[in-house]
């Protein structure tokens, strides 16, 4: 149902003018320390709208919370990126 919903959007929620920030933020992550890393991304979202930043922040809350029961789900974050992040 969730993956129906944000297919459906009329936008993706981190938007098509922001993928390659997206993109670049992610790169140069990867060698960056935690803090770094941290900022990059924030400075990206901060540039989302207020209703997808939102909402991207209720979805990644509710997929923290699923990633708990990974021993009974076998859904952990890896799974749930892997499933869930192409519809974002």
């Amino acid at each position: 149902l969730l993956k129906q919903y944000l297919r459906d959007l009329p936008q993706p929620l981190m938007t098509h003018h922001l993928f390659s920030q997206f993109l670049e933020a992610s790169k140069q992550n990867i060698e960056n320390p935690l803090p770094q890393r941290i900022a990059a991304l924030s400075k990206v979202l901060d540039q989302l709208p207020p209703c997808s930043r939102r909402t991207l922040g209720v979805i990644l809350r509710l997929l923290y919370r699923l990633s708990w029961n990974e021993h009974r789900t076998k859904m952990g974050a890896t799974n749930l990126a892997t499933v869930v992040a192409p519809n974002i």
